[in-house]
């Protein structure tokens, strides 16, 4: 069975929806940061429903809590439970104790130094968490954010969810707009089988004999993203989906002197090409080769992937890279193109 929930792509909209609302859709304007034109466009029709962010924002939308928090609390409950409807998602991450909440943000923006009983056990301590607050390693507009919401929870908890509301409202005002784009999307892509095999290199498991689930998400850049739960394959699919599994199938590219200009002007992707011809490897591996940041291996690794010129495996929720032999067929025929041009 291969079918479309709608549904589940809203709710991967909303997750990412935080982060745009609370300024991260800035970055995404950055030379190089490559998005679908539309992802982009329909960012700024999200941001002009929404309007201004509330001062709760800060807290929800940190650097510590965005990469930490909803990189994972939040992940692990979208992509594990996979959650169709936003009334369950409030109610398991917010429907709990204020102390319990209050102890999570302490736990993931304090890095995860310690246990989350320990986290617990300050929370419910004012007159230790306070003086531990001021001696985290974090911005003073966090640190003040922890503390106003360490005095006033339940106004936090009410605007967390009013937040959640205005963002799902914003988010369905955008889906409607495309109702039926991702049903003429499969059938532009063929039959079944066909988009199974295309779907192929994302698949933690064989997909053959396993129920695929695609939630098309409109907001998030990420292509495509596969997630196993219960023996079904589920693949969050944006606008880019179908050069996104041509691209994992190998298929023959084609490129342009601009194209492979911008790739290899930066010696450190010449660096990754030779590592990637020798060997299989995770972004972290790359990053630990070259010694760079994370943040600086992402920007490398998308500029390969917009390319073609690298091919990926899942391995569980990881992805493994190598070099696309199909990528340097396509570099050769450019090559050669020119090389016509001049006899």
């Amino acid at each position: 069975m291969l079918k479309l929930d709608l549904d589940m792509g809203r709710m991967e909209d909303i997750r990412i929806s935080v982060c745009i609302w609370s300024g991260w859709y800035n970055k995404m304007n950055q030379p190089g940061y490559k998005v679908h034109r539309m992802t982009s466009e329909l960012h700024k029709s999200l941001l002009k429903k929404l309007g201004p962010a509330p001062q709760e924002m800060t807290l929800l939308s940190s650097p510590e809590l965005r990469m930490s928090f909803t990189g994972t609390v939040w992940t692990e409950l979208f992509h594990c439970k996979r959650y169709r409807y936003l009334d369950d998602f409030l109610r398991d991450v917010f429907e709990v104790e204020e102390n319990e909440l209050f102890a999570r943000f302490l736990f993931h923006i304090d890095g995860m130094k310690q246990t989350m009983d320990d986290y617990r056990r300050l929370a419910s301590s004012p007159a230790v968490y306070g003086e531990y607050i001021s001696n985290m390693s974090v911005s003073d507009t966090l640190k003040a954010a922890l503390l106003l919401f360490s005095i006033d929870k339940q106004r936090y908890l009410g605007a967390f969810r009013w937040i959640f509301v205005q963002i799902d409202k914003a988010v369905d005002y955008v889906h409607k707009q495309f109702s039926g784009f991702f049903n003429q999307c499969l059938e532009e892509l063929g039959n079944e089988d066909f988009i199974r095999a295309r779907l192929a290199k994302w698949c933690p498991s064989d997909p053959c004999d396993t129920d695929i689930v695609l939630a098309p998400s409109l907001l998030n850049p990420s292509l495509v993203r596969a997630q196993a739960a219960d023996g079904v394959l589920y693949f969050d699919v944006g606008f880019d989906l179908e050069n996104a599994v041509n691209a994992s199938k190998e298929q023959v590219l084609r490129l342009n002197l601009n194209q492979i200009g911008k790739l290899l002007s930066e010696p450190k992707r010449c660096e990754i090409v030779d590592l990637l011809c020798r060997d299989e490897l995770y972004m972290s591996q790359i990053a630990n080769a070259l010694d760079i940041p994370p943040n600086t291996t992402h920007y490398h690794m998308q500029m390969f992937m917009d390319t073609g010129a690298v091919a990926i495996t899942m391995k569980g929720k990881r992805c493994l890279y190598r070099m696309n032999k199909h990528f340097f067929k396509a570099l050769a025929k450019l090559a050669n193109e020119y090389y016509n041009k001049l006899s």
